[in-house]
């Protein structure tokens, strides 16, 4: 099992005074039991931090997630349930939250099959809130019209 505070940011980011930030929520995720590993995303499909999975499994998993929360809006809509909480899949060996992180922000935590879900989906959605300002992305701006 890795020590996810020891791990390191695999996502280069331009901005590199967010670069603490992002080690703030890996340090608090960190408590969660059971956890494997996290990637925060841009809900425009931009990874901006991911600990414990490879560069290239964080890209795959921020457009899995991306596409996953947008779906998850678009139900949502029709049955006027209003905003979406969090997301959970099981899978045989892991289980993966996906929940709001900030305003236009997704975090993605994958844990143990072990764990005892109900209680890491109550940690990681109370961290993701208590960081949910400093882990919020401004929107794109939308591109001119040629």
């Amino acid at each position: 099992m890795n020590d996810l505070a020891t791990l390191p940011n695999v996502i280069h980011n331009d901005d590199p005074s967010g670069a603490g930030t992002y080690d703030m929520l890996r340090n608090a995720l960190a408590t969660v039991p059971g956890i494997r590993g996290l990637v925060l995303l841009a809900n425009d499909g931009i990874p901006r931090a991911a600990y414990g999975v490879a560069l290239d499994d964080a890209q795959r998993i921020t457009a899995a997630c991306s596409g996953m929360a947008s779906l998850a809006d678009h139900l949502s809509n029709g049955v006027d349930g209003g905003p979406v909480l969090h997301t959970v899949v099981s899978m045989k060996q892991r289980s993966i939250v996906v929940t709001a992180c900030g305003r236009n922000s997704t975090l993605c935590v994958a844990l143990d099959v072990s764990t005892p879900i109900g209680l890491a989906m109550m940690e990681i959605t109370r961290k993701a809130r208590a960081y949910a300002e400093q882990m919020g992305t401004r929107s794109r701006p939308d591109l001119p019209v040629r």
